[in-house]
Formats: C-alpha cells, sequence, structure tokens
C-alpha cells in the first residue's frame, strides 16, 4: 500500500495508480476502499486518457463487485446499469445486475418471495 500511495503522490493525475491501488485493496478485502479507488481511476480516465489502465467495461466490473461484496446494493446496481447502458452487447452487466437484485432480496428478507425470484430471472 505505501508503495501504490508513493506512486500517487508522484502522479496524483495517473489513472492506472489508481486502478492498482483499488486492486491492492480488493486483495485485502477492503472492498469498499477499493471501489473508491477504481472509481477515482474512471473518473480520471475521462481526462487523462490513460493507456495503462484497462477498459472501462472492467473498471465498471470492478467498481460493481467490490460494492456488491461490501453490500452496497445500490452502488453496486449503479455501476452495472452503467456498464450494461453503455455497453449492451456486454452480457456481465445484465448479469450482474440479476445477481445484485438477488443478493439485495436475500439480504433484506428471511425467505425470498419465488415471484420475485422468478421476475428477476425470467422464469
Amino acid at each position: 500500500l505505501a508503495i501504490k500511495h508513493a506512486l500517487i503522490e508522484l502522479e496524483p493525475r495517473k489513472a492506472a495508480h489508481y486502478y492498482d491501488l483499488g486492486e491492492t485493496l480488493r486483495a485485502s478485502r477492503r472492498w469498499t476502499d477499493a471501489a473508491a479507488a477504481y472509481e477515482t481511476a474512471l473518473a480520471l480516465s475521462a481526462t487523462t486518457h490513460d493507456e495503462a489502465l484497462p477498459e472501462e467495461p472492467l473498471v465498471l466490473h470492478m467498481i460493481g463487485e467490490s460494492l456488491l461484496r461490501a453490500g452496497e446494493f445500490d452502488r453496486a446496481a449503479q455501476a452495472y446499469t452503467r456498464l450494461h447502458q453503455s455497453y449492451p452487447d456486454n452480457p456481465l452487466g445484465a448479469s450482474m445486475l440479476q445477481l445484485v437484485a438477488y443478493r439485495k432480496l436475500l439480504s433484506e428478507q428471511d425467505t425470498p418471495d419465488v415471484e420475485q425470484l422468478r421476475e428477476l430471472f425470467g422464469n
């Protein structure tokens, strides 16, 4: 972490440094912090076009996955909605939106409603 923070201090506008920080935080299971680092990387990439940064769909997935693991279902859904709307040919967005909804449903109730599950998964 110290190395990642030192790199950010040296080049604060380099999006890839924040992405790498997110990877390190993710490996440490610091989900909310990882999501914040990925979000910063994505925001910086909009203005700096850092070629070392992975493509936007992957960064959006990393944000969504980190937030999902943190139990921040609404924010995870926002990331996956953006992925789905910006990249409709990428099946990950729609699939992960279903998973977020399912995990949220399970977290809110003792027993999930069968009709809600059918609606989520189209069966």
